[in-house]
């Protein structure tokens, strides 16, 4: 076996460069496919694996954009959905078709955060929109779930969604002549009034945090319309605003 010997005495003067670790970066690569923007990634060992696992990455709809040997930035925003998957939301979804026309179109997002498989449908109709979420371990239990969700969000309010689409507007004959259970009638216990101060979506935050709320409505200094924001999951914040 190879050995070194060492003789001391003499101090080191220098510098050494730490490469990156090659496990470390194998990880890393692959979950900066799951994040909803750019990633840059500093210091990537320039070897056989890195460089086979961007191929793969690339070749499933990643951009890969190599700055230099050591550097690359990922997106992840243009991954093709399987076709499995696709498979999946047409046959669940399409039972929906019982209750819109043709003409109506479904907006459907599916989102991958660590173990949280997450899918978002969102269907715009004349007067409301409709919309749901569901989240779990597996993808195909959250397509399973969200269409639930809007059967029974369908069902529910019925009569308020034909009522707002005079003459029919998206849904079926068949859904507007189904007979349901009357909903509850919606109650407002308390209606309250304030002066709203023109400040910035940052200064509503801080408002928002100083009362101790979940959401603030506030007038937007920057386009003077009436806003919303948010608390949402991690410590950040959304932000609500009128379309015209």
């Amino acid at each position: 076996m190879e050995q070194y010997i060492i003789k001391g005495g003499n101090p080191l003067v220098g510098e050494v460069v730490i490469g990156g670790a090659k496990n470390a970066a194998l990880g890393i690569l692959a979950a900066a496919i799951m994040t909803d923007g750019e990633c840059l990634i500093d210091n990537m060992p320039n070897v056989r694996d890195t460089n086979v696992l961007l191929q793969a990455m690339e070749g499933i709809g990643a951009t890969i954009d190599r700055k230099g040997d050591n550097e690359v930035v990922i997106s992840g925003k243009n991954i093709d959905v399987t076709q499995g998957l696709k498979d999946a939301v047409y046959e669940k979804l399409g039972k929906l078709e019982k209750y819109f026309t043709p003409e109506t179109e479904a907006i459907v997002t599916l989102s991958v955060e660590k173990n949280r498989q997450k899918i978002e449908v969102t269907v715009p109709v004349k007067g409301s929109v409709i919309r749901a979420e569901q989240v779990s371990d597996d993808m195909y239990v959250s397509i399973d779930l969200v269409q639930e969700i809007i059967e029974r969000q369908m069902r529910k309010h019925k009569t308020r969604l034909v009522n707002r689409n005079r003459g029919g507007g998206n849904f079926q004959k068949a859904f507007i002549e189904m007979e349901v259970e009357d909903p509850d009638e919606v109650q407002i216990v308390r209606t309250k009034k304030f002066a709203m101060k023109p400040m910035d979506p940052e200064e509503a935050c801080v408002q928002m945090e100083l009362l101790g709320h979940n959401f603030f409505v506030f007038r937007n200094a920057e386009t003077d319309d009436v806003s919303v924001v948010y608390k949402r999951k991690g410590n950040t914040y959304g932000l609500i605003e009128p379309e015209y």
